[in-house]
Protein backbone atom coordinates (compact mmCIF):
# COMPACT_ATOMS: atom_id res chain seq x y z
CA UNK A 1 0.00 0.00 0.00
CA UNK A 2 2.79 2.40 0.82
CA UNK A 3 4.44 1.73 -2.52
CA UNK A 4 1.17 2.42 -4.33
CA UNK A 5 0.69 5.67 -2.45
CA UNK A 6 4.23 6.74 -3.29
CA UNK A 7 3.69 5.92 -6.96
CA UNK A 8 0.44 7.90 -6.99
CA UNK A 9 2.18 10.88 -5.38
CA UNK A 10 4.96 10.72 -7.94
CA UNK A 11 2.44 10.61 -10.79
CA UNK A 12 0.59 13.61 -9.37
CA UNK A 13 3.83 15.54 -9.08
CA UNK A 14 4.70 14.76 -12.69
CA UNK A 15 1.28 15.91 -13.85
CA UNK A 16 1.43 19.12 -11.83
CA UNK A 17 4.85 20.11 -13.22
CA UNK A 18 4.54 22.53 -16.13
CA UNK A 19 5.80 21.29 -19.44
CA UNK A 20 8.89 22.82 -20.95
CA UNK A 21 8.23 26.15 -22.66
CA UNK A 22 7.86 26.02 -26.38
CA UNK A 23 10.17 27.91 -28.68
CA UNK A 24 8.82 30.73 -30.84
CA UNK A 25 8.28 29.63 -34.43
CA UNK A 26 9.68 32.69 -36.19
CA UNK A 27 11.13 36.14 -35.58
CA UNK A 28 7.73 37.86 -35.44
CA UNK A 29 6.54 35.56 -32.68
CA UNK A 30 9.89 36.09 -30.91
CA UNK A 31 9.35 39.86 -31.06
CA UNK A 32 5.84 39.37 -29.65
CA UNK A 33 7.22 37.31 -26.76
CA UNK A 34 9.88 39.92 -26.03
CA UNK A 35 7.27 42.68 -26.04
CA UNK A 36 4.94 40.72 -23.74
CA UNK A 37 7.79 40.08 -21.30
CA UNK A 38 8.80 43.75 -21.27
CA UNK A 39 5.22 44.87 -20.71
CA UNK A 40 5.01 42.59 -17.66
CA UNK A 41 8.51 43.12 -16.24
CA UNK A 42 9.21 46.68 -17.32
CA UNK A 43 12.64 48.01 -18.26
CA UNK A 44 15.12 45.10 -18.31
CA UNK A 45 18.80 44.68 -19.09
CA UNK A 46 19.83 42.92 -22.29
CA UNK A 47 21.40 40.06 -20.35
CA UNK A 48 18.28 39.39 -18.27
CA UNK A 49 16.01 39.69 -21.31
CA UNK A 50 18.08 37.19 -23.30
CA UNK A 51 18.09 34.74 -20.39
CA UNK A 52 14.34 35.05 -19.74
CA UNK A 53 12.84 34.76 -23.22
CA UNK A 54 13.52 31.69 -25.34
CA UNK A 55 14.79 32.41 -28.85
CA UNK A 56 13.77 30.49 -31.97
CA UNK A 57 16.02 27.69 -33.20
CA UNK A 58 16.94 29.62 -36.33
CA UNK A 59 18.15 32.65 -34.36
CA UNK A 60 21.82 32.64 -33.48
CA UNK A 61 22.82 33.26 -29.87
CA UNK A 62 24.35 36.61 -28.99
CA UNK A 63 22.37 38.60 -31.57
CA UNK A 64 19.65 40.05 -29.35
CA UNK A 65 20.82 43.66 -29.53
CA UNK A 66 21.03 43.51 -33.32
CA UNK A 67 17.53 42.02 -33.44
CA UNK A 68 16.16 44.77 -31.18
CA UNK A 69 17.81 47.47 -33.26
CA UNK A 70 16.19 46.03 -36.38
CA UNK A 71 12.81 46.39 -34.61
CA UNK A 72 13.23 49.98 -33.41
CA UNK A 73 9.55 50.59 -33.88
CA UNK A 74 8.81 48.19 -31.03
CA UNK A 75 11.83 48.41 -28.70
CA UNK A 76 14.09 51.11 -27.27
CA UNK A 77 17.62 50.50 -25.97
CA UNK A 78 18.98 53.16 -23.63
CA UNK A 79 22.60 54.13 -22.99
CA UNK A 80 22.89 51.76 -20.00
CA UNK A 81 22.01 48.75 -22.17
CA UNK A 82 18.46 48.36 -20.83
CA UNK A 83 15.52 47.56 -23.09
CA UNK A 84 11.96 48.86 -22.89
CA UNK A 85 8.91 48.88 -25.12
CA UNK A 86 8.80 51.81 -27.54
CA UNK A 87 5.59 53.41 -26.40
CA UNK A 88 5.82 56.36 -28.78
CA UNK A 89 5.98 54.01 -31.80
CA UNK A 90 8.60 56.22 -33.42
CA UNK A 91 11.83 54.93 -34.85
CA UNK A 92 13.72 55.71 -31.67
CA UNK A 93 16.68 57.99 -31.24
CA UNK A 94 18.23 59.53 -34.35
CA UNK A 95 21.18 61.83 -34.62
CA UNK A 96 20.35 65.23 -36.00
CA UNK A 97 22.62 67.21 -38.25
CA UNK A 98 24.09 70.37 -36.77
CA UNK A 99 22.54 72.44 -39.53
CA UNK A 100 19.11 71.02 -38.72
CA UNK A 101 18.45 73.62 -36.01
CA UNK A 102 19.13 77.18 -37.08
CA UNK A 103 19.78 79.71 -34.39
CA UNK A 104 19.82 83.36 -35.10
CA UNK A 105 23.03 84.76 -33.76
CA UNK A 106 23.06 88.45 -32.86
CA UNK A 107 25.36 90.62 -34.87
CA UNK A 108 28.62 91.69 -33.34
CA UNK A 109 27.59 95.35 -33.51
CA UNK A 110 24.37 94.68 -31.58
CA UNK A 111 26.26 93.07 -28.71
CA UNK A 112 29.05 95.57 -28.35
CA UNK A 113 27.23 98.76 -29.40
CA UNK A 114 27.66 101.66 -26.96
CA UNK A 115 24.56 102.54 -25.01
Amino acid sequence: QQQQQQQQQQQQQKQSQPSLPKLPRDEEEYADWLQDFLLKAGRTSLRALGASVMRPKKARPGRLKKFLLQHRGRFVIDLQGCVDVNRSRRRGWRAQAISGKRRLMPKHDDIFAPR
